[in-house]
């Protein structure tokens, strides 16, 4: 704070009225400042909010995407059994065909050689 003698009361006033002004200037500036100051903290504070968010979902979407890649893995090694079921099966079908096949010639042959002997 500064201190001024003067005689001049005029200009002892107009010192003072510039005092004041300057001080309500200093004032609104500092006002300003503060205001800005919460503004960014607030700012800073929704920022580390978002980038949390951002972090959790970026997390949830790789354990997704690592879910699907084994499901996608199973799925194909459950198709890739049942083609080989599927060919086993067939194969087995085959076999059976094929045994039963013997079975009614050898029947037939039992049978034929059955009604010879008699």
């Amino acid at each position: 704070m500064r201190v001024i003698k003067t005689q001049d009361t005029t200009r002892a006033d107009m010192i003072y009225k510039d005092f004041v002004r300057q001080t309500l200037q200093l004032s609104e500036v500092e006002i300003r400042r503060t205001r800005l100051e919460a503004q960014k903290a607030f700012i800073e504070r929704m920022i580390a909010l978002s980038q949390g968010r951002a972090n959790r979902l970026q997390a949830g979407l790789d354990v997704a995407s690592q879910q699907q890649t084994i499901v996608a893995s199973q799925q194909q090694k459950t198709r890739a059994k049942a083609t080989a079921l599927a060919q086993q099966k067939a194969a087995a079908q085959d076999q059976l065909r094929a045994s039963q096949r013997q079975v009614r010639e050898l029947q037939s042959q039992l049978e034929s050689g059955l009604a010879r002997s008699h």
